[in-house]
């Protein structure tokens, strides 16, 4: 697939242009994309508070396949806000769901200072005391 029209998908699923972004994907035989960092069109979407693109891209026919943890994805959204958090839960209900580095949701929205996102992890039960590779918790 020629990097102008990857380029072209990741700006639409980041911009929150959905149409533009489930046309361009209609006319692909893969979708199951991930750009440098390996984030998939539904991380992206939720890193970028792009929730209705989530949303579609989610209730869409597509298949992909998540390689990241949503939550933490949502969780990385530069503002304090809630609802990618509860989209996220949609897809996958594991509020200690962890990546690569053995980070969750909950070590994410503390480290950004985000105390709603923060607050709504423990509500549903997030772990305080999960370390991550480094033995850090949410609490240091």
């Amino acid at each position: 697939m020629p990097s102008s029209q990857l380029k072209h998908i990741f700006d639409c699923c980041k911009k929150g242009k959905t149409q533009q972004l489930l046309e361009a994907l209609s006319d692909m035989d893969e979708t199951d994309v991930v750009d440098e960092r390996n984030n998939t069109l539904l991380c992206l979407s939720l890193k970028h508070g792009q929730w209705q693109t989530f949303s579609a891209l989610n209730d869409s026919n597509f298949c992909f396949v998540t390689n990241k943890p949503l939550l933490i994805s949502a969780c990385q959204y530069h503002k304090d806000e809630i609802q990618g958090i509860e989209l996220a839960l949609l897809v996958d209900d594991n509020v200690d769901s962890q990546n690569s580095q053995q980070r969750t949701a909950l070590m994410t929205a503390c480290l950004l200072g985000h105390i709603k996102k923060s607050q709504i992890l423990i509500e549903l039960g997030a772990t305080c005391d999960c370390k991550d590779q480094d033995g850090n918790t949410a609490l240091i």
